[in-house]
């Protein structure tokens, strides 16, 4: 194969690569939000306006997101949180033709101690939140991988709790990151051997 035309479909590659996982870092706007059970105005989480969605006490909202986020962080943006006992659920799933398929959580509790395949997360102060999901990795791959999720503000929170929430995103985990460098090196590792394998060119 032509050394520079080898190396288009490398770059086309990488760059398709580069996008699935840039796409996959935010959510779509306002297609995005296919749940809403009682969240005040859920298309304000886009994170570029001072406006925030609120999540009473068993409110919550479905978000979609352009691509799979199996074992990403989540970057939750608390703008508001009331002074009460106030948790954050979240629960990781695949939403495809309309229907949204919940994965379940390995090796989590409620906050009262019990089994749970929902991770619960205590509301503590405003700021960034960042959280794991490789609990629900397993699940998600069983499933063909995950690319939504649930939000809200659960029953274990005391009444008349809430917490607003800004944005919703989600970033690689570091294994994911190691794997796409690994697979960069490899792809420069092989561009090599071609230009070391074509012959010098023939002096006459």
């Amino acid at each position: 194969m032509n050394f520079f035309r080898f190396l288009s479909i490398a770059g086309a590659a990488l760059v398709a690569l580069v996008g699935a996982n840039a796409k996959a870092a935010t959510t779509v706007y306002p297609v995005a939000i296919f749940q809403n059970n009682g969240v005040g105005n859920p298309n304000r989480l886009i994170g570029n306006t001072p406006n925030v969605s609120n999540f009473t006490r068993n409110d919550s909202v479905g978000l979609r997101f352009g691509g799979d986020i199996t074992g990403y962080t989540l970057n939750l943006e608390i703008a508001t949180l009331r002074p009460r006992i106030t948790y954050v659920s979240i629960r990781l799933g695949r939403f495809i033709s309309g229907v949204f398929t919940p994965a379940n959580g390995s090796g989590l509790t409620t906050p009262l101690g019990a089994p749970s395949t929902t991770l619960y997360l205590p509301g503590t102060a405003v700021g960034a939140l960042f959280v794991n999901t490789t609990a629900f990795s397993a699940s998600c791959a069983l499933i063909g991988g995950c690319n939504a999720l649930v939000i809200g503000n659960p029953a274990f929170s005391q009444t008349n709790s809430r917490f607003g929430l800004a944005v919703v995103g989600a970033t690689p985990e570091p294994q994911v990151w190691a794997l796409m460098i690994l697979g960069f090196a490899g792809v420069a590792t092989r561009l090599k051997q071609i230009a070391r394998a074509r012959p010098a060119p023939a002096f006459v």
